[in-house]
């Protein structure tokens, strides 16, 4: 993980430094507060040697995921779990022996609901499967029956939940292994029972240009509409476009209204100012509610 900036939420920014010590490294986080320009605590792997793929920062701000990668018999992967408040690690999960898995918090449920991709329990008869976890229950709660095949070689998976945590969105990106150009697998599924709801295919560039902030897809400031980047061919001739899809609308009434709230101001930064209480501009920010 070649990154400084390991993770950022809101006004918390999380720092990635390594130690290097008779020749282990120990990585350390400093998580800084934006707003107080504080640094508000320091965050340490539990072993030396242990390799970072991922940092995500819960959606309540109470804690840090951080994705390991070690050697102790065998290669595993640990998500251990950091709390914002005392800086300790408050919970574990094997994740993975085999591949790289990738999570993404629920933003409905505050910080007790994961899914994470390429998920392996040999007990449950699980292997490289898309779940949701409760981290409270400390169980798997629904499985995608859609078989995400392993990526091997150049490729990556981006994954997120929409603003509002209906869907859950899983973009595969791999090469075409001449390296000339890539594609995305885009899958939309229902953030609840992972039913997949639609699929999408696009050509990319050059694996050696892809990167995850060019081509993840991006939610509208009120949710509902999701774009994708891809290159269009035409004969000799390329060029880049975004194209910008429809998402199932939402049924219950709340939902609703805020789209049309958010989509008829210039800025969500402006929900600030509308004549409505703290908790239905809580609502409007997508602040975790459950």
């Amino acid at each position: 993980m070649n990154e400084v900036v390991s993770a950022m939420k809101d006004h918390l920014v999380l720092l990635l430094t390594f130690r290097w010590e008779k020749r282990q490294y120990e990585a350390m986080f400093i998580l800084m507060d934006l707003f107080s320009q504080e640094i508000l605590g320091y965050f340490r792997s539990p072993s030396p040697n242990m390799s970072i793929m991922e940092c995500r920062i819960s959606p309540d701000n109470s804690c840090i995921a951080v994705l390991y990668y070690f050697r102790k018999t065998n290669f595993n992967y640990e998500l251990h779990l950091f709390s914002t408040r005392n800086c300790e690690i408050f919970d574990t999960l094997s994740c993975n022996t085999d591949v790289r898995p990738y999570i993404a918090f629920d933003p409905r449920y505050k910080s007790s609901r994961l899914a994470i991709v390429n998920y392996t329990q040999q007990s449950d008869d699980m292997k490289n499967s898309l779940v949701l976890y409760c981290l409270t229950s400390q169980k798997v709660i629904a499985v995608s029956h859609v078989k995400l095949s392993v990526i091997s070689g150049g490729g990556y998976f981006c994954v997120n939940f929409s603003k509002d945590g209906s869907y859950f969105v899983l973009q595969k990106i791999t090469d075409n292994l001449r390296g000339m150009n890539c594609y995305a697998d885009t899958y939309i599924f229902d953030s609840d029972s992972l039913k997949l709801l639609q699929h999408y295919f696009t050509n990319l560039q050059a694996f050696s240009i892809v990167c995850s902030t060019n081509y993840a897809p991006v939610f509208s400031n009120c949710g509902s509409r999701v774009s994708f980047t891809e290159e269009e061919r035409n004969g000799t001739s390329r060029q880049l476009v975004v194209t910008i899809y429809q998402m199932p609308r939402p049924i219950q009434l709340q939902e609703q209204c805020r789209i049309v709230i958010l989509q008829n101001i210039a800025s969500s930064c402006m929900v600030t100012f509308l004549p409505l209480p703290n908790r239905l501009k809580e609502f409007l920010h997508f602040v975790p509610q459950l």
